[in-house]
């Protein structure tokens, strides 16, 4: 019986130590901006969020469709998926919705202002409950925000037929 628990004991202290090392042990290689072509739920999203904020509801949508969305690609290597979840923050502030993808993280950023308030800020990731560690990366800086600006001049998304109006 003493044995059984001692077992357990080394193999909680074990499991305990995997995972917190795992957590520490996250590195990014390399963190890209690229405009992007916006979906009418980008839009939808843009013009929420807006409204959210105090502006008028058919300023905010029309202000809305012009501004531009940006794709965030975070390449780093994640160990295996267990079950705490992920927190991904942009110096103190946390990016509330991001996914996956073969190579790292990913995460869309709706408007110039937060680019340019996310500017050269660390990159950080820890397990919901612990305190974040540091990626090895920064968000790219200022001058990086202006070169995706004039090159990445996105078309608006084509407009679909209406086959109901037929």
């Amino acid at each position: 019986m003493r044995k059984t628990r001692m077992q357990i004991k080394f193999l909680c202290v074990l499991l305990a130590s995997l995972s917190f090392a795992s957590a520490a042990s996250i590195t990014a290689t390399a963190v890209t901006v690229t405009a992007a072509i916006p979906e009418s739920g980008d839009s939808a999203k843009t013009a929420w969020e807006k409204a959210k904020a105090g502006r008028d509801v058919a300023t905010a949508a029309a202000e809305a469709a012009t501004d531009p969305v940006y794709l965030v690609k975070v390449y780093v290597k994640l160990p295996p998926a267990g079950s705490e979840s992920y927190q991904l923050w942009v110096g103190d502030e946390e990016v509330p919705e991001f996914g996956s993808f073969k190579h790292g993280l990913f995460f869309k950023v709706y408007g110039q202002e937060q680019l340019s308030k996310w500017a050269g800020k660390p990159l950080r990731m820890g397990i919901r409950g612990q305190a974040p560690q540091p990626l090895g990366q920064d968000f790219p800086p200022e001058a990086a925000k202006d070169a995706i600006r004039a090159a990445g001049s996105v078309p608006a998304r084509p407009k679909t037929k209406d086959v109901l109006a037929d």
